[in-house]
């Protein structure tokens, strides 16, 4: 089922048409295909199932917010561009055609961000770590980091 979706964007057209759900859980791919509908996260792990029967790498983006609740998308890149897929209630959190070459392009906009980091597979699993940074972006566009 999920290689009929073809591309990046067939699966953000299956996950559009489908509502979403308030709830506190963390359904699998195949419980979101079922039941049709899923929430922020279940659909970045649905569009990151997708993209790995479509070839992609299965890559999650989490954009922890400080006064909001996390935003979870699943990155793809074509042509050394990347791209999103993510299931929310605000259209400018849905799909992303693969046009950034950084993945920080398309997080510009998106406010509060304190982390954003994509990464695929860790050598040794007990090396997971949190990295922490905070970027200040003044008016004249120019970043500076801390922390």
């Amino acid at each position: 089922m999920l290689r009929a979706l073809r591309d990046p964007a067939g699966i953000q057209r299956l996950l559009d048409g489908m509502p979403y759900h308030l709830a506190q859980t963390a359904w699998s791919p195949r419980r979101v295909l079922r039941d049709r509908t899923a929430h922020c996260l279940e659909g970045a792990i649905f569009a990151a199932a997708a993209l790995r029967a479509l070839g992609f790498p299965p890559l999650l983006l989490d954009l922890e917010a400080v006064q909001d609740t996390d935003h979870v998308v699943a990155v793809f890149r074509i042509g050394g561009r990347w791209g999103a897929i993510a299931k929310s209630n605000f259209a400018g959190l849905r799909y992303r055609e693969p046009v950034y070459r950084t993945v920080g392009r398309w997080t510009r906009g998106v406010h509060p961000i304190s982390t954003g980091l994509v990464v695929s597979a860790l050598a040794r699993p007990e090396w997971l770590v949190e990295v922490d940074a905070i970027a200040v972006i003044p008016e004249d566009g120019t970043a500076e980091a801390g922390r």
